[in-house]
């Protein structure tokens, strides 16, 4: 029997993101959660990625340094 695993909208939203397959900057993960609101500066991003990473497999969301992150096959 499968689990199913259970996403929050903010984490649905991330995963919409990185479906393309592309890098996905952090500027634009920030407008797809918040619109073009002014959104101070914090770690909201790293704790979604964190916890999508215990879902999904930790190599499966790689870091790209300095531009933002990108979905990997397993």
């Amino acid at each position: 029997m499968t689990e199913s695993i259970h996403y929050t909208p903010a984490e649905r939203i991330i995963l919409a993101c990185l479906a393309s397959g592309e890098t996905v900057c952090y500027a634009a993960f920030t407008v797809a959660l918040y619109g073009h609101r002014n959104v101070a500066e914090s770690n909201v991003l790293q704790v979604l990625i964190s916890r999508l990473r215990r879902k999904l497999g930790k190599d499966r969301i790689q870091c790209v340094h300095g531009i933002g992150y990108r979905l990997v096959s397993p």
